[in-house]
């Protein structure tokens, strides 16, 4: 059985006739330039967004637009909310250590203007980029940070699926003990009507009891995974749960 449980989802937008209507009024308040600055970038912000996801080049240089208006009017938050799109855009293309640059100029913006959310956020995508680089160590340090500033701000769901993902981490690294901790703080906060984080937590747990040779336990959190996937009706998450319970049959 594979030893990665956790997978980033990457969403590819289709522009519906309502969407690019809505891509259209957006360009049309950018290219205005009788609007505020504020307004302007918003709606490049929101461009650059779109693009990030089925063109990520473009994005990134649309991006760069908006972040050379808001150095050139002194508007740096703005400046990092656009960062943050180019390092999405980034990592979209696959190329790591372009978006963990742009992840890391951000943050520093961010932590200049004491916007706690936003620094959370981006010491989330720097800690991912550091897992996906391998670099479990720093991986585990910002995710870390992250938690304190959510937990500060009284956002326990979004620290508990940051929980999750340290506890992916020392999964990857073999620290089952550890990572089991982190699984369960997570699934103690998971907010049981959101069926796909509680079959995701439930997962996790199984395969680390999987790991440490606790077949009984593997299989009773699989089966308590199913049960969730069943109720958001995801068939390919029925599927992956089937599978991890004929495996644990299988090592029996």
């Amino acid at each position: 059985m594979e030893k990665i449980f956790f997978s980033l989802l990457v969403y590819f937008i289709s522009l519906s006739s309502f969407a690019q209507e809505n891509m259209d009024s957006l360009w049309g308040v950018w290219n205005d330039q009788s609007k505020p600055d504020s307004t302007r970038l918003l709606a490049m912000k929101d461009i650059s967004w779109e693009y990030a996801f089925f063109n990520p080049d473009s994005s990134i240089l649309l991006a760069q637009q908006g972040v050379d208006l808001s150095r050139e009017k002194g508007l740096k938050i703005w400046e990092g909310k656009l960062l943050n799109n180019q390092g999405v855009a980034n990592y979209v293309k696959g190329d790591l250590s372009m978006a963990q640059d742009y992840y890391h100029k951000s943050l520093y913006i961010k932590e200049e203007l004491g916007d706690i959310k936003g620094t959370s956020s981006s010491l989330n995508n720097i800690a991912i980029i550091y897992d996906l680089q391998g670099k479990y160590d720093k991986a585990l340090e910002y995710f870390k940070k992250s938690i304190v500033l959510k937990e500060k701000q009284g956002r326990f769901k979004s620290a508990a699926k940051t929980k999750s993902n340290i506890g992916v981490v020392y999964f990857k690294m073999e620290e089952y003990d550890s990572a089991k901790v982190y699984a369960f703080e997570s699934l103690a906060v998971e907010d049981e009507n959101y069926y796909h984080g509680m079959a995701a937590s439930l997962d996790n747990i199984g395969n680390i009891y999987f790991q440490q040779g606790d077949l009984d336990s593997a299989y009773h959190y699989f089966a308590e995974g199913l049960k969730f996937e069943e109720q958001d009706e995801n068939i390919q998450g029925m599927s992956g749960s089937l599978i991890h319970l004929a495996t644990v049959d299988f090592a029996n």
